[in-house]
């Protein structure tokens, strides 16, 4: 939820607006951890709802936490972790914002990307690792992602905490080395911060096959 920034690629929504849903979908039915509506193998009584966020988006702490609170609803927050790296935006981000500033045609030139609309644009670079780097490099402002306390306040609320990749590569794109190293890379960092093991995982960009599960669940 955020309602005070353009929004090229990743929607964004009022606070208020968040909260109707949430409370709606507790009228509903239950809100659940994410762990137990996925072990569940029986019909239940009422409807089960989960709720889910990834990335490491400061909304996460304020207004999403807080709301939660509220209402008493519990998330899943599946997080990269990357301030705990001195890491900066995501390419996405990067890509969104020089959308926002430059214009689509500007950018896409500059990327060397024929594309008519900005997810046709961001499509093309999730494909293309050396332009997600490429991205990431040219970023101008600074990333407004989760910091340590902040992560520390959804894991000290009682929310669960899952790993999303510290680099959110298209995971069935690599190579087996460099995806054995994208499940644990910045995730025992994680894990110290949050005081508990992150057991459940998201794929970054919702992105797997076969290989990528069987290796997410070695992992």
């Amino acid at each position: 939820p955020d309602g005070s920034r353009p929004s090229s690629l990743v929607p964004s929504i009022p606070e208020a607006l968040f909260r109707r849903q949430v409370q709606a979908l507790g009228e509903l039915g239950e809100i659940v951890p994410l762990a137990e509506l996925l072990g569940t193998w029986h019909r239940p009584r009422r409807s089960r709802f989960a709720l889910t966020f990834d990335d490491d988006y400061q909304t996460h702490a304020d207004p999403v936490l807080p709301v939660l609170g509220a209402l008493r609803a519990h998330g899943t927050f599946f997080l990269s972790g990357r301030s705990l790296h001195g890491l900066g935006p995501y390419w996405f981000e990067v890509l969104e914002w020089l959308i926002d500033t430059r214009g689509l045609h500007d950018v896409a030139g500059r990327l060397g990307i024929s594309a008519r609309s900005p997810i046709e644009l961001a499509m093309a670079c999730e494909r293309d690792p050396q332009r997600q780097d490429l991205l990431e490099q040219a970023a101008e402002q600074p990333p407004a992602h989760l910091r340590l306390d902040q992560i520390q306040a959804l894991a000290a609320a009682t929310m669960t905490v899952g790993f999303h990749t510290l680099r959110h590569r298209v995971l069935p794109t690599l190579p087996d080395d460099a995806l054995a190293r994208a499940l644990t890379e910045g995730r025992h960092e994680l894990a110290t911060v949050t005081g508990r093991p992150l057991r459940l995982f998201a794929y970054p960009h919702g992105k797997a096959d076969h290989r990528v599960a069987a290796q997410v669940q070695a992992a």
